[in-house]
């Protein structure tokens, strides 16, 4: 068996992050989707959610995609401090594009999206070597 446990620089740790972005009634146009952020070059989602700061007109919901695919359908955003998180995670991909698409035209609401992150080629300097035992 190979051990590369004590191979220097071979196990660096990486960086798990978060993106956030909050949209207002006028950030919106009609039923359009819009782009918010942009993930950085192959980062592995782990978890979306869609946060209610106030209320969306009766019967709005938001859809989340990342890049082509929706990765939160049809979040309930027309009830204050509600949040809906992701069904679908682990999307993979180089520099995709975060937008949110409204299901009506929006007459009020704020809303913040967030998605966490893990960046797997982005190394944090830090080792994960350990002594042997």
């Amino acid at each position: 068996m190979t051990d590369k446990t004590y191979i220097r620089d071979f196990a660096n740790k990486k960086t798990a992050s978060i993106s956030a972005a909050t949209v207002r009634v006028n950030d919106f146009d009609g039923t359009n989707a819009i782009d918010i952020f942009n993930l950085p070059e192959k980062a592995l989602v782990t978890n979306t959610y869609v946060i209610t700061e106030s209320a969306g007109n009766t019967g709005l919901t938001l859809d989340v995609s990342i890049g082509a695919t929706v990765i939160v359908n049809d979040a309930d955003v027309d009830t204050t401090n509600d949040f809906t998180e992701s069904a679908t995670n682990n999307i993979t991909g180089t520099g995709k594009t975060v937008s949110v698409k409204p299901s009506v035209e929006v007459t009020s609401g704020e809303f913040t999206i967030i998605v966490e992150y893990i960046e797997y080629t982005l190394n944090t300097n830090m080792l994960t070597n350990y002594s042997r035992q």
